[in-house]
């Protein structure tokens, strides 16, 4: 006798397999078969659609809705797994299409990639971030002077790069670019 596994905890059908006839009950032309826990003999449907999976649920197949592992976006960028047989994106609100960064969500994001590449920089030396380490440009050690005013060169060029990439960008000389294409364009630090 053909039976259907389904997961205890879901109902998702997980399996299929044969039932083994009770030695201890029924005679040998009409069996009575031992049917497991979780398991069925109720054929169940089959999904048509992806996203879509055979639900086991008091005693009855049906085909519900499977988006687990889609990612949802809402229009405000927040991000949700879907987790749970038969949740869907209508009833979330959101959908599964990523939103288009704004080009002022695009700026924000590629200003604060370049002030961490400028504090990681400078963070090499042990100065606390750019602004300490341009701080000692004018110090009476000629060590801590000359990173100093590298490090002031630098975060110049840095942001003359990025406003220049950015003014293309309201020219229409260039699409605007992601935040990884930024940082790829700007000049690098040589310590001194």
């Amino acid at each position: 006798m053909q039976i259907y596994h389904y997961d205890p905890e879901t109902g998702e059908l997980i399996g299929e397999g044969i039932a083994r006839s009770n030695p201890a009950f029924g005679k040998p032309e009409q069996p009575e078969y031992l049917i497991p826990a979780f398991a069925t003999t109720i054929v169940p449907p089959i999904p048509t659609r992806s996203h879509e999976v055979a639900q086991f649920i008091n005693g009855t197949w049906t085909v519900v809705p499977d988006m687990r592992g889609v990612i949802a976006y809402s229009i405000f960028g927040a991000v949700t797994p879907i987790t749970t047989i038969g949740q869907t994106l209508a009833e979330m609100g959101p959908t599964d299409t990523k939103p288009t960064p704004s080009p002022e969500e695009i700026r924000d994001a590629v200003v604060i990639a370049v002030q961490d590449l400028l504090d990681r920089t400078a963070h090499e030396r042990n100065y606390d971030n750019i602004f300490t380490l341009c701080s000692y440009a004018t110090s009476t050690d000629p060590t801590f002077a000359a990173e100093g005013q590298a490090g002031m060169a630098w975060r110049d060029l840095v942001w003359t790069t990025c406003r220049a990439i950015m003014e293309d960008v309201i020219a229409g000389m260039r699409p605007l670019p992601t935040v990884a294409e930024v940082l790829a364009e700007l000049p690098t630090f040589v310590w001194p």
